[in-house]
């Protein structure tokens, strides 16, 4: 039986890309917010420890927090910004590279197009930027990390933005325009991108239908 890591795989997207591995036999092995928390730095070598053993065919890397959007990001002395980085992407970064020799076959890392240059540049500006920004930051690092590793690993590696759903992140009192589309149908569409990911695929920005985001 195949290995596959979900991170933050405990809720939305996460736990329908667990459903959908189980499903198809194979092992997930799960690291949410119950059991670690990403902010906190013992917790990525506590789990490498317990899984340094363990060869990996897929690693999807999902955690996300949005802890800013409670507007605590006013508050002068709030860690938001810095929980945000630390969530989204240098624990997960961190875990990734301790993992690099045990993974087989691909790494996907669900990351957001807010995390470009090209649709921050033509967002529209609203009293709501400032307390997005923490967690765009944070998606633009991961964004930058997903590339390197594209070059470093001899698997594909690719980075997917998921889309807007109504899950915690997307429903917090920032609440946005436009169509979102449920968990379930996103995670479909991820793994079919997954299972057929080549080589020639790695360090490409996609969306969930598979076409590729300008940077």
């Amino acid at each position: 039986m195949k290995n596959v890591l979900i991170t933050g795989n405990s809720k939305g997207l996460g736990a329908e890309l667990t459903n959908l591995y189980k499903s198809d036999n194979y092992n997930v092995i799960g690291l949410s917010s119950k059991d670690y928390d990403l902010a906190q730095d013992n917790s990525i070598w506590r789990f490498y420890l317990q899984h340094q053993n363990t060869e990996f065919d897929t690693v999807i890397i999902n955690a996300a927090t949005r802890d800013n959007a409670t507007g605590k990001m006013y508050d002068q002395y709030s860690d938001a910004f810095e929980r945000a980085y630390k969530v989204n992407c240098l624990s997960q970064i961190r875990l990734l590279h301790l993992l690099r020799d045990q993974i087989i076959s691909r790494v996907v890392i669900i990351s957001s197009s807010g995390g470009t240059i090209y649709k921050n540049q033509r967002r529209p500006m609203d009293k709501y930027q400032f307390i997005l920004l923490g967690y765009q930051m944070s998606k633009a690092a991961l964004n930058v990390a997903g590339t390197w590793f594209s070059r470093k690993l001899d698997i594909p590696v690719i980075m997917i933005d998921p889309g807007r759903m109504p899950t915690l992140i997307a429903d917090s009192h920032l609440k946005s325009d436009g169509e979102r589309t449920h968990p379930l149908e996103v995670a479909v569409k991820i793994k079919n991108i997954a299972d057929n990911l080549t080589l020639k695929d790695t360090g490409k920005f996609i969306n969930k239908s598979g076409e590729e985001i300008p940077w």
